[in-house]
């Protein structure tokens, strides 16, 4: 089985965690997670972060801090399931424009979530940056990062706020551990052992990053269909590498036992295409390379 996408952790990971656990300290907040707040909002081009349990958690404490509530909210197409929902949960009615560039949801690293008061609208209030860590910056209120275990760097599981408002980072800061802000929210706080991974994965982003275009480059040379992401592709983070298949491709696949994801449906039921999401871990061998671009090949 050539897996999809999963962590490397062949760096501090088990000297960091060791340091958490001797000290006593796994919970929220803690030294760690001081650290890994100070690394992520200086690569983001920020000034501060906050770390939460999951990028979920953070999109939502997000909206609550900048009173989302109820209003209506200008989104992506391709925005992520789960920040629909929260916006969702706050009374909010979403209203999607079309993405010119987008191709099958693949254009961007990031999705942009804004208050429409019926003027123009090009500077985002928050961003859903989920796998975008080390790509291109931010101009947004609010950028929320994943960390989850399938991300190129991890904490296991994990997200990040970053903003420049320090008002906002107390905010939010409140929001994620119903420390008395008007709109109480779930305990939120990444704990220390999370961060303590986070902070020796962060120290590897630079060479994650080259790895992940590495292997798009790799895949891209031996004529895979890779989804083109236009002119600034150099400046993604290529978390996923995507490509348009049919069912004849998609079978072999399955049967070759190679991990995949389907991220995109063609939306006429007479076409059979799909957008696959194919392996691309930063420990990914030349050998399984290979045997996926064989596989697609056929």
């Amino acid at each position: 089985m050539i897996p999809l996408a999963v962590p490397n952790l062949t760096g501090n990971e088990i000297e960091y965690t060791r340091q958490a656990i001797i000290s006593n300290h796994v919970g929220p907040n803690g030294p760690f997670v001081e650290r890994f707040e100070e690394m992520v909002a200086k690569r983001a081009g920020y000034s501060y972060a906050v770390a939460t349990s999951s990028c979920s958690q953070a999109l939502l404490a997000a909206f609550r801090a900048l009173r989302f509530e109820g209003r209506e909210i200008c989104l992506e197409k391709c925005a992520f399931p789960a920040a629909k929902h929260a916006l969702q949960s706050l009374g909010c009615k979403l209203k999607y424009w079309e993405d010119e560039d987008g191709v099958y949801g693949y254009r961007h690293d990031h999705c942009s979530y804004n208050i429409n008061d019926d003027g123009p609208y090009f500077f985002p209030e928050v961003d859903d940056c989920a796998p975008a860590i080390g790509a291109v910056y931010s101009e947004s209120t609010v950028a929320c990062f994943s960390f989850a275990a399938n991300k190129t760097v991890t904490c296991g599981t994990g997200g990040v706020a970053c903003m420049d408002d320090n008002s906002l980072r107390e905010a939010i800061g409140s929001l994620i551990c119903n420390r008395g802000f008007e709109y109480a929210c779930t305990e939120a706080r990444m704990a220390n052992i999370n961060a303590a991974i986070g902070c020796a994965q962060m120290e590897r982003l630079d060479e994650f990053i080259d790895k992940k275009r590495s292997i798009w480059k790799r895949y891209e040379d031996a004529g895979l269909p890779m989804v083109d992401r236009g002119p600034s592709r150099w400046m993604s983070s290529i978390w996923l590498d995507g490509i348009p298949v049919d069912n004849e491709t998609y079978r072999r696949l399955e049967e070759s036992e190679i991990g995949h994801r389907i991220e995109f449906r063609d939306p006429d039921p007479e076409e059979d295409r799909f957008c696959l999401s194919i392996p691309c871990s930063t420990s990914l061998s030349e050998a399984d390379q290979d045997k996926v671009i064989k596989t697609v090949l056929g």
